[in-house]
């Protein structure tokens, strides 16, 4: 079989001996992906290599890492072989990566697309143990065209950056023979609402369009008029909760913590007190966590219904936030964040908001790992950023007040 030979890998017959126990080995990576339950960690990513080592006595070819049941043939009345009109459009993955991983999954889940396999490269043996039952051993990787014809392919999503091993003129052939072919970032993207980490270069977010933002001047007085409008709907809060807050427990009314925000300028933000006066006594800055034993009773109540961040309404008053944005972080936080994930600190390039297309889409976040889930939001907001699209945040943040949903 040729270097480029397309191996079926969904059955695999190997036998006990030591040679084939040796090969077993080496394709123990790339059985069948499974159900979709598998999410691959951002912050692993360097440590993952989907790849084996090239100093593998076998060579490389591209496999079936995951395959969907081929579109079943039946027959006309005129006897010629008809295949079933597709209801989705029908995705094939191929490269290499945990974004492909991602891919798979997010198709999985998703309701418009229907996923017909990914393929990858991986360093096999040159037998027929690896062959599922009833595959073709002889159907080459060259035959791209025939295969996206033979599984009514409507689009290709190619996952890898580096893309000098990638089959061009077959890409190239399914583009003339009306295949789409597209890049899995931007292909994650549309489907997902976030810009994935994994594989993201500066090269992606400088070509791929976007950041058509509205004037600075629109969105200040948007935000202005709406703060305003908010404000005087939730004077009665403003009147009773003090009394309520001091009746409670021990403290201030008014909760005052220092944030970071547009182009890394500090300021202080302002909450209706939901903890107790001594929540960060030892002196070190803390997460919130499920079920807070530092949250007052009352405090509960305000956190679910996000009361507490009423006063943020004077902060965008003030310039300090707009009414959606990312959400402020504070400033023990942002360095560490900034270290451990790439482009965090490019959420600082708008001001933060009291909403976010984060919040409403992820749950709070409390670990490096779900700031950085949150970050991929944060920058598909950033990218998009219109009025449009902050009246959908604004709907989707009453919906998420209203069923009390990622509260903390």
């Amino acid at each position: 079989m040729s270097e480029t030979e397309e191996t079926i890998s969904g059955v695999l017959r190997v036998g006990e001996s030591p040679c084939e126990q040796a090969r077993r080995f080496l394709v123990r990576q790339w059985n069948m992906f499974g159900t979709g339950d598998h999410v691959t960690s951002i912050l692993d990513e360097g440590t993952q290599d989907s790849s084996p080592s090239d100093v593998s006595p076998f060579p490389a070819r591209w496999v079936w890492k995951y395959r969907m049941p081929s579109v079943r043939k039946g027959r006309g009345q005129t006897g010629e072989k008809t295949y079933p009109r597709p209801r989705k459009q029908r995705i094939l993955v191929i490269g290499d990566g945990p974004l492909g991983d991602r891919i798979v999954a997010a198709l999985q889940r998703h309701s418009s697309y229907e996923l017909v396999g990914h393929l990858h490269k991986q360093h096999v043996a040159d037998t027929p143990d690896l062959i599922g039952d009833g595959q073709d051993p002889s159907e080459s990787f060259a035959r791209l065209e025939q295969i996206t014809a033979r599984e009514r392919v409507h689009r290709v999503v190619v996952t890898m950056t580096e893309r000098r091993g990638l089959p061009m003129d077959q890409l190239l052939a399914c583009r003339f023979h009306g295949i789409a072919v597209e890049d899995a970032l931007e292909f994650f993207e549309r489907i997902s609402h976030k810009i994935s980490l994994e594989g993201l270069t500066p090269s992606y977010l400088v070509f791929h369009g976007g950041f058509r933002w509205p004037s600075r001047a629109m969105k200040r007085s948007l935000d202005v008029m709406l703060a305003l409008v908010a404000l005087a709907a939730t004077l009665p809060l403003f009147m009773t909760l003090p009394w309520l807050i001091k009746m409670s427990s021990p403290g201030p009314v008014f909760y005052r913590q220092q944030r970071v925000g547009w182009q890394g300028r500090r300021f202080t933000i302002l909450k209706f007190r939901s903890m107790r006066h001594d929540a960060e006594a030892a002196g070190r800055a803390m997460w919130a966590e499920e079920e807070d034993p530092r949250v007052t009773i009352l405090g509960r109540l305000m956190r679910r219904y996000r009361i507490d961040e009423v006063p943020q309404l004077l902060n965008v008053l003030r310039g300090d936030m707009s009414m959606v944005g990312p959400r402020p972080e504070r400033p023990e936080f942002i360095g560490r964040l900034s270290r451990d994930i790439p482009y965090y600190s490019y959420r600082l390039a708008v001001k933060p908001g009291l909403t976010g297309w984060a919040q409403v889409k992820f749950r709070y976040g409390a670990t490096i790992q779900d700031a950085a889930e949150k970050l991929q939001y944060d920058l598909y907001y950033i990218k998009h950023m219109s009025v449009r699209l902050d009246a959908l945040v604004a709907f989707k943040t009453i919906r998420t007040v209203l069923f009390q949903s990622g509260a903390r």
